[in-house]
């Protein structure tokens, strides 16, 4: 994902739960209530190391008004398993 990340934006899906719709921005997501299926996709677009975990800016679609201004900051899990 990183190697992709530094070439362009890369397209990701989430089984996202109830507790993402309400992710303020404010730390990492590192995931908790997830949906059984995949059902909602957004954009990777970048990554980095947030107080010594690595994480995923990712930007969705849902407008500047949730989470960072419309961005997420999703914890990298390194063994290929996502979040959600």
């Amino acid at each position: 994902m990183k190697e992709a990340l530094k070439i362009q934006p890369v397209n990701v899906s989430f089984a996202v739960g109830r507790d993402f719709i309400f992710y303020d921005g404010k730390g990492l997501y590192s995931g908790g209530d997830c949906a059984a299926n995949l059902n909602h996709s957004m954009l990777a677009v970048g990554y980095g190391v947030w107080a010594g975990v690595e994480y995923i800016s990712v930007m969705n679609s849902w407008g500047e008004d949730w989470a960072f201004e419309g961005f997420s900051f999703i914890e990298f899990k390194q063994e290929g398993l996502g979040v959600c």
